[in-house]
């Protein structure tokens, strides 16, 4: 397994695409987190987030979560202008596990995708595979992945805690399969 320490020390901090930065979470963005997040098209199409998504939820999130105890995460702002969503990876894992989600308002305009080629792009410069679990009936999720060239492995029910035992889908992209 690769330890966190390595994602910390060649991870970039920033991201930026033709759209949007990745940056690290800020707790200038807790108010726009727990926002977005306190949706529950948010929890409905999300394997751990809580609903609902409290203020605090946000705070711990930005304060303690999202660049330590495994993870690796990063605020989805446009250029110029909001903050749409959140992306990360699950270092503590092997493989590395990218995980995100964009607030409902943003939805369906690509900026997912962008997200996850700009990130999928740099952690494969660092680890030969990834992997994601998404929730099985996540089919715009789904798309994500396979647009940016994560194969399926397979698929089954989870414990995924508040969200209760869910249809789980497994993927899987290696450096050979980057698109």
């Amino acid at each position: 397994m690769i330890a966190l320490a390595s994602a910390q020390t060649r991870l970039p901090d920033r991201l930026e695409t033709a759209l949007l930065v990745l940056r690290a979470p800020e707790r200038g963005d807790i108010d726009a987190i727990a926002a977005l997040a306190n949706d529950r098209a948010i929890f409905e199409m999300t394997a751990a987030l809580p609903y609902p998504y409290e203020r605090a939820h946000a705070e711990t999130f930005v304060d303690h979560t999202a660049r330590t105890n495994g993870e690796w995460a990063y605020a989805v702002a446009l250029r110029d202008g909001p903050l749409v969503g959140v992306i990360g990876l699950h270092t503590d894992r092997d493989p590395w596990e990218i995980g995100y989600w964009i607030g409902q308002p943003f939805w369906r305009r690509g900026y997912a995708s962008e997200a996850a080629a700009a990130l999928v792009a740099a952690a494969l410069e660092i680890v030969p595979v990834l992997g994601a679990r998404v929730r099985a009936g996540n089919a715009a999720s789904r798309t994500v992945l396979e647009k940016t060239g994560f194969q399926l492995v397979g698929e089954g029910i989870e414990d995924c805690g508040q969200h209760g035992h869910i249809a789980m889908a497994h993927y899987r992209l290696g450096r050979e399969d980057a698109r």
